[in-house]
């Protein structure tokens, strides 16, 4: 349901393979999805991005329940538990339910109203945010959640489905071994370096070297980075746009027409303005559409009706 109408929906044909079997297999697949990503600079800028998410969203889970351990560390060992056991449940059904809700009537509206390239800057900003009141205010039960519901709320309602589409930039050729790549290795990086940071920097803790709130100004200022990297994605993504509209993939070049309607303002005006007569046909009428909205044109010159 949230994807349907949208230009991922419109790729071309993709092989189906079996996932690969032993170690072997298993190497020259990530091999093969490295040089699919360190190929192509958008999806190399993407892939920084998706190590911050995912580096940012495992900090933020263990200091989630670092706070909820302490909002229940006056209680009794067994009161305790179950005070924990019940924050935990109510904070997971709740945002569950309003990330379902959001996905369900707000996602597809906004990714074609306002576009990917702003959606994506929704998780960073957010981390950034509740990373620096944390560190500022000290991790309580409130600034916790808050960190939290990047993961329960953000990342399944917006910047995921926001970062699928992403893809249908990509050429269909090396778009799976990428998608595998980013999304099975780049995140599992992503996660094993959270974990031995927190492991090294609560040793730190422990032994007054800092305390935590030096733990979450590091997320904060990861976190800024995260929001540059966004930036950054959205202006790569828009000049990867423009160049997909002269594409001789038909495939390519459809979705970058119907990726133009909500992304037209993250393409460069000097790069929509140097495609003058070279646009194909299959794709000149939204292409004009486009600069039309944007007063490049003055009129759609195939919009006479």
């Amino acid at each position: 349901m949230l994807y349907r109408g949208l230009p991922e929906g419109r790729s071309g044909h993709v092989e189906t393979k079996d996932r690969p079997q032993g170690v072997r297999a298993t190497i020259r697949e990530s091999a093969d999805g490295y040089r699919a990503v360190t190929s192509d600079s958008m999806l190399r800028t993407f892939g920084v991005g998706v190590f911050f998410w995912y580096f940012l969203m495992q900090f933020a889970n263990f200091l989630y329940l670092l706070g909820l351990d302490q909002s229940s560390i006056q209680n009794t060992s067994v009161g305790g538990e179950d005070f924990f056991a019940q924050l935990y449940a109510s904070v997971y059904t709740s945002s569950s339910l309003v990330a379902l809700a959001i996905q369900s009537f707000i996602t597809s509206g906004l990714l074609r109203r306002i576009g990917i390239a702003w959606v994506l800057f929704a998780l960073p900003l957010w981390f950034l945010g509740t990373y620096a009141a944390a560190a500022y205010w000290g991790l309580t039960l409130v600034t916790g959640v808050a960190l939290q519901l990047g993961e329960r709320i953000w990342i399944p309602a917006l910047h995921r489905p926001a970062s699928e589409l992403v893809y249908s930039q990509v050429s269909a050729a090396i778009r799976p071994r990428a998608r595998a790549f980013l999304s099975g290795g780049v995140n599992a990086f992503g996660n094993m370096v959270a974990a031995l940071s927190l492991i090294f920097g609560l040793r730190a803790v422990d032994a007054g070297l800092f305390g935590v709130r030096t733990l979450l100004g590091i997320g904060a200022s990861l976190s800024l980075v995260y929001v540059y990297n966004a930036w950054h994605t959205r202006r790569l993504f828009g000049r990867r746009i423009a160049q997909n509209l002269t594409s001789p993939d038909p495939d390519l070049r459809r979705n970058a027409a119907d990726m133009l309607a909500s992304e037209s303002s993250a393409v460069p005006e000097d790069v929509l303005r140097s495609l003058g007569g070279h646009i194909p046909a299959d794709v000149e009428h939204g292409v004009r559409l486009a600069l039309t909205r944007r007063g490049i044109l003055a009129v759609a010159a195939d919009v006479t009706d």
